[in-house]
């Protein structure tokens, strides 16, 4: 199980890729996890947001992402991963 800095680090490497897309009420529910102490939940969501938003993030950026994932997570966005480029 990761930690919750471990998870707050992924969260805050993959939330710039998001910002440019998100709108602001969206950029608040994503942060809204965050700033409530809660880094896996924000860090989830993010991962889950990448395919709505067709969003290129580097691949070292979303192995870190996924290594904090619990497994039922992490297959469930198991595409995201296969599809990352380098």
């Amino acid at each position: 199980m990761t930690t919750d800095q471990e998870a707050a680090q992924a969260f805050r490497r993959l939330r710039p890729y998001l910002a440019p897309v998100m709108d602001e009420w969206e950029l608040i529910a994503l942060d809204g996890g965050f700033e409530a102490g809660e880094p896996y939940f924000a860090l989830s969501y993010a991962v889950a947001s990448i395919p709505s938003y067709q969003v290129d993030v580097p691949r070292d950026v979303l192995v870190q992402a996924f290594s904090c994932l619990n497994e039922d997570d992490r297959q469930e966005y198991a595409d995201i991963l296969k599809d990352a480029t380098a």
